[in-house]
C-alpha cells in the first residue's frame, strides 16, 4: 500500500511511484511526526453566555432608536394626512363664499369635504386600530360664534341649526388658529367644542397621540393657513382661537 510522503524541504505531499499491476488505492493521509492535528471543540457555556449578554446589550441599545424612528414616521404620515385635509378645507372655503363647513351633523364636514380629499384614508392616523375609521376632529369655533352671534342665533348654532360656517377672513391669526386636531380613540365627536354630547375640548382631543420614546409626546394639528405642526402635550389647549 502506498502512502503520501511529506517532503520537509518544500512542505509538499508526494505520492510514491505506482508499482506495475497494483490497483490504485485511496491515498492515506499520514501526519508527519513534527506536525500536530488540532481539532476545535464546541463553545463552552461561558462563551455562550457571553455572546448572549452582548446580543442583549446591543438590542437594548437599538430597540429604543428603532421605536423612535417608527414613531417619527407615523408623525410624518399623520401630518401628511392633515395637510391634505387642511387643503381640502381651504378649497371648500374658496367654493363656498369664504366659509368653512357649517357646524352640522348631516351632512358633517366629513361628507362636505369629500369631493376635495377623495380618499377616506386621509381621515385616519396610521397609529389608529382597524376599528377606527376617523381620528381627526374639526374646530367648531364655538368661542367665536358665542361672541359674534346674537343669543337666538347662538342657540341655533348649539343645536346644529346655524347654516353658516366661520368665514376665513374673520380669522385674525390664521397661522395660530387650529382647524383640525386629533381625537381620542373611540370618540364619536366630529367637532372640537363644548356642546357636542357630554364631552369638551380637553376630554375629546388626544393631546399625546404620538409619544416619542419615553416622553409624553404630542399630537399633530392643522391651522387656518393650511400649515401643520406637531404640538407637544398641553400646547394645544391655549391657541389663539381654538
Amino acid at each position: 500500500m502506498r502512502v503520501l510522503s511529506y517532503l520537509p524541504l518544500n512542505g509538499a505531499w508526494k505520492m510514491p511511484p505506482k508499482v506495475p499491476g497494483e490497483h490504485a488505492p485511496k491515498p492515506f493521509l499520514a501526519i508527519p511526526p513534527n506536525k500536530k492535528l488540532f481539532i476545535r471543540g464546541a463553545f463552552t457555556l461561558i462563551e455562550l453566555l457571553l455572546v448572549i449578554a452582548i446580543v442583549a446589550i446591543l438590542l437594548s441599545m437599538l430597540l429604543p432608536a428603532i421605536g423612535k424612528a417608527k414613531s417619527r414616521a407615523h408623525v410624518a404620515q399623520c401630518a401628511n394626512n392633515l395637510a391634505q385635509l387642511a387643503l381640502a378645507l381651504t378649497m371648500y372655503a374658496d367654493d363656498s363664499e369664504d366659509e368653512f363647513p357649517p357646524r352640522s351633523v348631516e351632512p358633517s364636514w366629513i361628507e362636505l369635504l369629500k369631493p376635495y380629499y377623495v380618499k377616506a384614508s386621509v381621515l385616519k392616523c396610521p397609529t389608529a386600530n382597524d376599528l377606527e375609521t376617523r381620528t381627526y376632529i374639526l374646530n367648531g369655533f364655538n368661542d367665536w360664534f358665542e361672541q359674534n352671534l346674537n343669543p337666538f342665533c347662538y342657540e341655533d348654532y348649539k343645536e346644529w341649526q346655524w347654516p353658516h360656517g366661520l368665514r376665513v377672513s374673520a380669522v385674525e391669526n390664521p397661522s395660530d388658529t387650529i382647524t383640525f386636531g386629533e381625537k381620542f380613540p373611540g370618540s364619536p365627536h366630529v367637532h372640537m367644542d363644548f356642546f357636542q354630547r357630554s364631552g369638551n375640548d380637553l376630554e375629546e382631543i388626544a393631546h399625546a397621540r404620538h409619544p416619542i420614546g419615553f416622553l409624553r409626546g404630542g399630537s399633530n394639528h392643522a391651522f387656518v393657513d393650511s400649515s401643520v405642526r406637531y404640538l407637544p402635550y398641553g400646547r394645544s389647549i391655549n391657541p389663539v382661537n381654538l
